[in-house]
């Protein structure tokens, strides 16, 4: 291929094209070495696995109990009930959050004091329909307030945490 030369002097206007070929230049392949950080929040997901009270689902946990939804990895817990409800969604109750005669009048859902987290952020109506056991990495379910961490107490008696990739 041959290189044109091409001079412009400064003042002076030149009007024309040029036509660059393209030239792909190949890159030996390349071997990367490395430990995977776990971000700050999977770490602390970590340590209250380790230390805390609740029970705890791994990625590889999850991966194995093959659900097709979030509220599905909950079955087999012991003190969880998980079951479809006259409408035809999922209904969770736990053991230890019952809620009082008094609170059953003005909010008749038992499925109200459980608190759902997602990546940290509180959801008040339930979980949220888009998660896919996929994208979990780590599962918190707290059965009772005494299982409750400080970061997770809230106004519920039970919480299901999640965190995703």
């Amino acid at each position: 291929m041959e290189t044109p030369a091409l001079e412009v002097r400064s003042r002076t206007g030149w009007t024309g094209t040029v036509v660059l070929a393209r030239k792909v230049q190949t890159l030996p392949p390349l071997e990367v070495e490395g430990e995977r950080e776990i971000s700050w929040r999977l770490e602390r997901f970590e340590f209250r696995r380790k230390h805390g009270l609740g029970v705890y689902l791994t990625q590889a946990e999850i991966k194995q109990r093959n659900a097709r939804g979030p509220l599905d990895l909950l079955t087999g817990i012991a003190g969880v009930r998980v079951f479809l409800d006259h409408g035809g969604g999922t209904r969770v109750e736990f053991t230890r959050c019952r809620e009082s005669p008094q609170k059953a009048t003005d909010d008749p859902s038992p499925s109200s004091k459980i608190a759902y987290w997602v990546d940290g952020v509180r959801y008040r109506g339930g979980l949220p329909g888009y998660i896919s056991p996929a994208a979990i990495v780590g599962m918190e379910i707290y059965r009772g307030v005494a299982e409750l961490p400080a970061e997770f107490l809230d106004d519920a008696c039970a919480a299901v945490v999640i965190w995703t990739r």
